[in-house]
């Protein structure tokens, strides 16, 4: 998977409750995994939290008041890049896992052709 990143500032895409929602497309949609990592990372109370942070399609949005904007863009790229990197390990300890159990079965086929040289006695 190719790391995720934002593809451009936020855009204001309504108004809510005095406060905009604001609207960030991102070059891919994430997937499920890479979503609980992004909100697994910063605060988890305050007017700045990634539980806050909505997902759809390949976009973010938020909800802030303009005085915000710029503090939450800057965690939010901490985040997506925290996002990565743990999405990156993830999928390095999974083709670890895959090929140690590759090995492994082919480590027991080559056993099993071995012993099989008790065939003609």
């Amino acid at each position: 998977m190719e790391p995720m990143k934002r593809l451009s500032g936020p855009v204001p895409a309504k108004q809510k409750r005095g406060d905009f929602v604001w609207s960030i497309p991102l070059n891919d949609k994430p997937t499920a995994e890479w979503i609980q990592f992004f909100r697994n990372f910063g605060e988890r109370g305050g007017i700045i939290n990634a539980q806050r942070v909505a997902f759809r399609e390949a976009e973010l949005s938020f909800e802030s008041a303009e005085t915000h904007v710029t503090s939450w863009v800057r965690h939010i790229d901490r985040w997506i890049t925290a996002a990565n990197d743990a999405t990156a390990q993830a999928e390095e300890k999974r083709w670890e896992e895959r090929r140690r159990v590759n090995e492994t079965a082919e480590e027991q086929s080559q056993r099993l052709r071995d012993a099989d040289k008790y065939r003609d006695l």
